[in-house]
């Protein structure tokens, strides 16, 4: 596979995840929050895990928390 065509799919594939991500902020757009709130504190934690200032149970702690404040328990 050329090196253009691969860049034309990921593009593409880009685009249409920004308008998924767009038309479900226009219907839905509290779980749409919530739904990138997490994934945001779980690339957090992924691309955090090598540094010093990493802390596991601190990440752990903001993502059940998160969890619990948005399912009201």
């Amino acid at each position: 596979m050329k090196k253009s065509t691969l860049m034309s799919l990921i593009y593409g594939g880009l685009i249409l995840f920004i308008f998924l991500i767009i038309s479900l902020i226009v219907h839905y757009p509290i779980f749409t929050t919530s739904l990138l709130s997490m994934i945001g504190v779980v690339v957090g934690f992924v691309l955090t895990e090598n540094m010093w200032t990493h802390d596991a149970a601190e990440f752990e702690n903001r993502f059940w928390t998160f969890i619990s404040f948005w399912t009201g328990k």
